[in-house]
């Protein structure tokens, strides 16, 4: 009873499948197809081609594997900003990920954690990871000096910590945590930092206690 109808056989009619899911037919159509949908975009003089859910780049200087939802978050959000530069920067953070996770050493954070952590202060910016990795449900997200979106697609720079943020900060070396968010979180109290536990004795560890304390 509850059993949809059985659609009709039907011919494309001289339209192309790609036409066929932008406009679909009243009624629904059910194609099976033999091999993956391949939809390739031109990205400045870049050939990026996106199949079964990885966006792959043609740059022999430049390459780069990424998912396809990602390659259309940065192409939007950081698009803009870095115009030419986008593909390789998008390979470099590639790369950078491919070789934290072969440390082994890697601590990462679920979504799950991050988008609770979000919601306790309305945080709107994010720190830590990388451009392939970071949580896409922040407005801006940064680490280090390098930011990868922002809210605003034409910003230059990486924020100042202006704003509610959440902060992994194993992603960070105890001088940079110490010299360049430590003195912008103590003036704010709408922050959150997420760790694995840390050693006593080390930057990150006295400031961040200082920090809770106030």
């Amino acid at each position: 009873m509850l059993d949809p109808k059985v659609l009709p056989e039907g011919q494309l009619q001289g339209r192309s499948l790609t036409a066929v899911l932008t406009s679909p037919p009243t009624g629904g159509y059910v194609a099976i197809l033999k091999d993956p949908i391949e939809s390739v975009i031109q990205w400045q003089d870049v050939q990026i081609s996106t199949s079964e859910g990885i966006s792959t780049s043609s740059d022999f200087h430049h390459p780069f594997q990424i998912e396809g939802v990602r390659w259309h978050l940065l192409r939007n959000l950081a698009g803009p900003r870095l115009g030419t530069e986008l593909v390789p920067f998008i390979s470099r953070e590639a790369q950078l990920q491919r070789d934290i996770d072969a440390t082994g050493k890697r601590h990462c954070i679920a979504w799950v954690v991050l988008s609770a952590a979000r919601d306790l202060y309305s945080a709107t910016h994010y720190l830590g990871g990388t451009a392939v990795t970071a949580p896409p449900f922040f407005d801006t997200a940064a680490r280090s000096g390098t930011l990868f979106w922002h809210s605003d697609p034409t910003h230059i720079s990486e924020f100042q910590v202006d704003s509610p943020l959440v902060m992994a900060l194993a992603d960070f070396t105890d001088n940079d945590f110490e010299e360049n968010y430590a003195p912008h979180l103590q003036r704010r109290q709408d922050w959150l930092i997420l760790t694995p536990p840390l050693p006593n004795g080390t930057k990150k560890k006295l400031s961040s206690s200082n920090m809770a304390t106030r």
